[in-house]
C-alpha cells in the first residue's frame, strides 16, 4: 500500500474532524495532479474498517467512464487483499460488494439506484458536477440529505459554477483546500508559463447561455473557425513545441477537427479525443501521445476532467471560456510533474488568459431563489441569437503572467485584512487550520449583524492573500487600487467633513488615498471587528 504525503494526511485528518464534529456532506480542494484520487482511495481504506460488520458498502460516484477504470484500478492497488470491489455501469451491476464503483449516468435510473445495498460512505469525484437532478436523485435514495445519512466526502480541483445552481444545495463546508499556487510552489506541479499568440478574438457579442453562464460553444465554433486563428495556432505550435506532447482545447468537435485539419497539414501528428471517441481509440491516441508517435490530441472538454497523462506539457487554448472553473480543469492536464519535464507551457489563442485566472475559488453558494421559494432556472429554449461581428485584435507573441501580482489596496481594521469594493469588503481571517477568506457586505443588518460568507478556509497565509486578492478584483470599479490616480492631491471636503463626524484625525500633509484608508478602516470596524477574534493581526503583513 503506497503511504501519503503530508497535506493527503492532513486532508484525511479534516475530514474525520467534520464528521467528528456533526458535519455530512464536506468536501476537500485540492488542484488536478495532486492525488486527490489516491486520497480518495485511503478514505475507503480506514472506512473498511469502520463498517466492518455492519452490512454497508463504500459507494465512489464518478461521472465518466474513464473514471470507472481510473478508480478500481486505484482502489485495487490500495484497499487490502480480498476486498471486493464492484462495479455498477451498464450491464454490469456487482452491488454485492464492499466498495463500489458506480457511474451516475447509469444510477439515473430508478430500478438500478433501488438495487443498491446500504451505502456507509459515498466518495464524490469531479464533486462541482454534483448539484444536478441526477445526482440529486442517487444522494436521495441513498439518505445522504437527511441528518442520519450516510457520510458524504467530495473531492474536486475547482468549487465553483459558471450557471445559477448552487454547490452549497448539496455540500455543506469546504474542511481542505490547497491551491495551484501552493502545489508549484512545493515542488507537486510544475510552473506553467504562457504565451499570447498571433490574434485573439473580441466576444462582446457572442451569445452567454444562460443554462451554463459560459459563452455559448455553437457561438464560439464560429468566432474560432478563422482562418487567421488557425494559421496563428500552427506556426505558435511549430515555434514554441519543441518536443512536447500537447493537447488543443476547441469549443465543439467540428471547430477541434478544423485546428486539427491545419496541424496535420503542418506535418504535426494529431489524434481527436472527444466525448463520442470509443474505448479503442482513446487508447491508441493515448499510447501514440506517450510514445511519441502521436504529438497532439484535439479535444472539447473530454480530456477536462479525470485524463491522467502527465506526459502532456504544451496546451492550446481555443475555447474561450467565462468559467474559471473550466480554465482550471484545462489547465490542469499539463502541470502534473514527469521526469525531464521542467514546466508546462500554454498558448493562448483567442484571449482566454483575459477573462478567467488560474487559482482555486471556493464557492458554497446555494441555488437563488425567488420570494415563494423556487429556483430560478433558465428558460427551456434559448433565444435566437443575432448577428455578429468577429473582430480581431492584433498581438504578436507575449508571455502571460498567470500568476499575476495583485494592485488592491490592503488596509488592516481591528486587526483584520480587508480589501474595499465600494459595498462590499473581502477579507482575511486566521483559524485553527489556517487563513479564511470572507466576503461580506460593509454594513450591518437591521440587527447589528454581518452580512457575509466565507469564501475558503485553511490556506496558508500567502494563498490566502492572493486569492482574495484575486477575488477582489473580481468585484469590479469600486474596487480599492495602489495605483487609482484619485488618491493623489489633497483630501476632499467630503472627506474632511467624514473625518469630522467620525471623530477620525486626517493629518495635514495626507493625500485623497490617504484620508480614504483612515476613514474606511474606521468606517468599516464595525463589521471587521465581529470577525477579530479569529484574527492575529502580529501574523499577517499586508
Amino acid at each position: 500500500m503506497s503511504s501519503l504525503r503530508e497535506y493527503q494526511n492532513e486532508a484525511l485528518a479534516a475530514l474525520y474532524k467534520s464528521w467528528t464534529n456533526g458535519k455530512r456532506r464536506i468536501g476537500v480542494s485540492l488542484p488536478t495532479g495532486t492525488g486527490k484520487t489516491h486520497i480518495m482511495a485511503h478514505l475507503g481504506n480506514r472506512d473498511l474498517i469502520a463498517l466492518a460488520g455492519s452490512r454497508k458498502s463504500i459507494m465512489y460516484l464518478v461521472h465518466r467512464d474513464t473514471l470507472i477504470d481510473q478508480t478500481t484500478a486505484k482502489l485495487r492497488a490500495t484497499l487490502p487483499a480480498g476486498t471486493s470491489i464492484g462495479v455498477v455501469k451498464a450491464e454490469r451491476n456487482q452491488t454485492a460488494a464492499q466498495v463500489i464503483v458506480a457511474s451516475v449516468h447509469t444510477l439515473r435510473s430508478e430500478k438500478r439506484r433501488a438495487q443498491l445495498p446500504e451505502i456507509g460512505l459515498c466518495v464524490v469525484d469531479e464533486a462541482h458536477v454534483s448539484v444536478s437532478p441526477t445526482y440529486k436523485a442517487v444522494f436521495d435514495h441513498i439518505g445522504a440529505m437527511h441528518e442520519r445519512g450516510p457520510r458524504m466526502a467530495g473531492f474536486s480541483a475547482t468549487w465553483s459554477r459558471s450557471d445559477t445552481t448552487g454547490l452549497g444545495d448539496v455540500w455543506e463546508e469546504v474542511v481542505y483546500s490547497k491551491t495551484i499556487k501552493w502545489a508549484t510552489r512545493n515542488g507537486h506541479l510544475v510552473t506553467p508559463r504562457g504565451i499570447r499568440i498571433g490574434k485573439g478574438v473580441q466576444l462582446d457579442d457572442v451569445k452567454v447561455s444562460r443554462m451554463t453562464g459560459d459563452y455559448s460553444e455553437a457561438d464560439l465554433e464560429e468566432v474560432v473557425m478563422l482562418e487567421e486563428i488557425r494559421e496563428a495556432v500552427v506556426s505558435g505550435v511549430l515555434r514554441h513545441r519543441g518536443e512536447r506532447p500537447g493537447a488543443l482545447f476547441a469549443p465543439t468537435v467540428a471547430s477541434a477537427e478544423w485546428f486539427r485539419a491545419g496541424l496535420e497539414e503542418a506535418g504535426i501528428r494529431t489524434a481527436g479525443f472527444y466525448g463520442k471517441t470509443g474505448k479503442t481509440e482513446r487508447r491508441i491516441a493515448d499510447a501514440g501521445i506517450r510514445d511519441g508517435s502521436i504529438q497532439m490530441l484535439t479535444t472539447c472538454t473530454a480530456i477536462a476532467e479525470g485524463y491522467d497523462n502527465p506526459q502532456l506539457a504544451l496546451g492550446v487554448l481555443c475555447r474561450p471560456t467565462k468559467h474559471e472553473g473550466l480554465f482550471v480543469q484545462m489547465v490542469g492536464r499539463f502541470l502534473r510533474p514527469w521526469p525531464g519535464k521542467t514546466d508546462a507551457l500554454l498558448l493562448d489563442a483567442v484571449g482566454t488568459t483575459d477573462e478567467v485566472k488560474l487559482r482555486n475559488a471556493i464557492d458554497l453558494d446555494v441555488t437563488r431563489e425567488t420570494a415563494d421559494g423556487r429556483e430560478i432556472l433558465p428558460p427551456a429554449d434559448e433565444p435566437e441569437a443575432k448577428e455578429r461581428t468577429v473582430r480581431l485584435r492584433k498581438r504578436g507573441d507575449v508571455e502571460i503572467e498567470l500568476f499575476a501580482g495583485t494592485s488592491v489596496q490592503w488596509l488592516t481594521s481591528y486587526g483584520v485584512p480587508f480589501v474595499s469594493c465600494g459595498d462590499k469588503l473581502v477579507f482575511i481571517v486566521e483559524g485553527p487550520n489556517g487563513w479564511n477568506i470572507g466576503q461580506a457586505y460593509s454594513f450591518l443588518d437591521q440587527r447589528g449583524k454581518p452580512q457575509g460568507a466565507w469564501v475558503a478556509e485553511g490556506l496558508a497565509q500567502e494563498d490566502a492573500l492572493a486569492t482574495a486578492s484575486d477575488i477582489a478584483e473580481d468585484l469590479g470599479a469600486h474596487l480599492a487600487r495602489r495605483s487609482s490616480r484619485w488618491r493623489s492631491g489633497p483630501p476632499t471636503p467630503k472627506q474632511l467633513d467624514t473625518a469630522v463626524k467620525w471623530g477620525v484625525t486626517v493629518p495635514e500633509d495626507a493625500t485623497k488615498g490617504h484620508a480614504s484608508d483612515i476613514l474606511s478602516t474606521v468606517m468599516y470596524g464595525p463589521v471587521l471587528r465581529q470577525f477579530a477574534a479569529w484574527s492575529d493581526a502580529q501574523k499577517v503583513t499586508v
